[in-house]
């Protein structure tokens, strides 16, 4: 009994120090002025200095982790429906191929965000070299 309450303690710890980790990183996001989807088409049509183009790249690189993090849910899934494909039989294409496909679009996606995320940091660079 006395290992069972150690074992519960430590865990308790653990989940604690994981709960203040992540609400730390989630004050340091929400300082940073986040881009909206509908401010986006409107800073890049008005971004002249490296400034704005690092919000713009910060906007990207927050759409590449959400398309990742989308990506890992869909690998997750597939793996699943891989792992006993007699539970829910079918033709082609079966419902890991579905999750397959969604995983293959969302990690196209996170590449594209991350490469225009990576040129508006040049572009950013450029800038701040001429000033």
């Amino acid at each position: 009994m006395s290992r069972n309450r150690v074992d519960r303690r430590s865990w308790l710890a653990i989940a604690i120090g994981v709960l203040l980790t992540d609400a730390r990183g989630l004050v340091a996001q929400s300082k940073r002025k986040r881009l909206k989807r509908k401010e986006l088409k409107k800073w890049i049509a008005a971004a002249r200095s490296a400034d704005e183009h690092l919000e713009i790249a910060a906007y990207f690189r927050d759409e590449a982790a959400r398309y990742k993090e989308e990506q890992r849910e869909h690998e997750a899934m597939r793996r699943e429906y891989e792992r006993d494909p007699a539970r829910l039989p079918g033709k082609y294409p079966t419902m890991a191929d579905h999750c397959r496909s969604l995983e293959g679009y969302a990690a196209l996606s996170a590449n594209r965000a991350m490469a225009m995320a990576e040129k508006h940091e040049e572009i950013a660079r450029e800038l701040a070299g001429k000033q």
